[in-house]
């Protein structure tokens, strides 16, 4: 794998500081990597200067759809890629994080009301971070109350379970209008989750890449959505390939990345995902974002 478009660092749900990041992408000989935290753009400015990797900035942000909006196990979330600090998106985003502080609380409370003893004060965000599940799961975990973080979304904190609240999302429209005003290029993330949650075991049994996905995807063409994820850790070579086939028959672009979470994600690695499933993603489509960016 020669590049990864799907990374997360310590200010948003991952481990690793920029620094981290940028010494692995180095000692893997990745050529471009980009930079994706939820609901935040992480400045990636200082970190050019130190390489010659191509950095794009960007953010990954979970939207509210309403055409998925009945079905409890499916979610959407967007990449944006090339993202300026100051641009309506960015801006924007400053919202949807003071809403998600809001739903965690609605989120603790509600674990309260079940039982568990959940400070508030250990998701309490700094400047440049932005709190999520994944460390309220961390909060259940060292509280003794899962035996992992997996556990606590599978239980409690996941779609549709007892303590899930998402009322912090804004509408799709909404985002990709900003995307559009901040001249960023809109990709579908990890497309699974349109249909399935990918921490059940079922999984990789499901016939998921269908022609209800496909209609799926072309309506989110349509929206302004400009191109899906089609490499992404849990899809062999079928997968892969078929969802390669959609974006060029819907003439959307492709991209591909580990999703990288460091320690929150075990087993998982940057630049080539899943030991036993590792996934190749060519510097083309790279250099495919960087020209479809330029035309916009």
């Amino acid at each position: 794998m020669a590049i990864d478009l799907h990374l997360h660092t310590k200010f948003s749900d991952g481990t690793s500081s920029l620094s981290e990041i940028l010494n692995n992408a180095e000692n893997l000989n990745l050529t471009s990597i980009a930079i994706t935290d939820h609901e935040i753009v992480t400045d990636v400015s200082k970190l050019k200067k130190k390489t010659k990797i191509d950095i794009i900035q960007g953010c990954e942000v979970s939207v509210n759809w309403k055409t998925i909006k009945d079905s409890k196990e499916s979610g959407i979330h967007l990449l944006f890629y090339f993202v300026q600090e100051h641009s309506p998106l960015s801006n924007k985003l400053k919202e949807i994080r003071k809403n998600k502080i809001k739903r965690n609380e609605k989120i603790i409370n509600n674990l309260n009301n079940l039982g568990f003893k959940i400070n508030k004060s250990v998701l309490i965000p700094s400047k440049n971070e932005v709190i999520g599940r994944p460390h309220i799961a961390k909060a259940m975990l060292e509280g003794g109350y899962v035996k992992s973080t997996q556990e606590a979304f599978d239980k409690f904190l996941g779609n549709g379970k007892p303590a899930y609240v998402d009322d912090h999302h804004l509408e799709i429209e909404t985002l990709l209008k900003l995307s559009n005003e901040s001249k960023s290029v809109c990709v579908l993330a990890h497309p699974h989750t349109l249909k399935i949650d990918s921490r059940r075991n079922e999984f990789n049994k499901k016939n998921w890449i269908d022609e209800k996905l496909f209609d799926y995807i072309s309506e989110l063409k349509k929206l302004g959505v400009d191109g899906i994820e089609a490499y992404y850790p849990l899809y062999n070579s079928n997968s892969i390939n078929q969802l390669i086939d959609i974006s060029k028959k819907l003439n959307m672009i492709y991209t591909g990345g580990s999703d990288y979470h460091g320690k929150n994600k075990p087993n998982l690695f940057m630049g080539f995902g899943y030991e036993n499933n590792k996934i190749n993603i060519p510097d083309l489509i790279s250099e495919n974002l960087h020209s479809y960016h330029e035309k916009l």
